[in-house]
């Protein structure tokens, strides 16, 4: 899956032609407009760049807005994950 990011703990992407907005489960962190919110953003866009553009997406329910909650990762070229909720 391939996608962009919103902020610290929300991202878009998209599945077979599918766009899903997705918030991270167990995971809260600054909107993009509070203070820390552009770092944690620019954090996690750090951390994607390290696998080659996909993300996994376990996917645990849908919350009140209609979001995917899920565990997110992605695969270094090494084979290592970054577990994205846990950083």
């Amino acid at each position: 899956m391939e996608g962009s990011i919103y902020d610290g703990d929300t991202l878009r992407v998209e599945r077979g032609g599918q766009e899903l907005k997705i918030r991270f489960c167990g995971t809260d962190s600054p909107e993009i407009e509070q203070p820390g919110g552009i770092e944690a953003r620019d954090h996690l866009r750090s951390l994607v760049a390290q696998g080659d553009g996909a993300i996994g997406v376990v996917s645990i329910e849908k919350d009140q807005y209609k979001r995917t909650v899920a565990d997110l990762f992605v695969i270094r070229p090494d084979g290592s994950e970054i577990h994205l909720n846990w950083v």
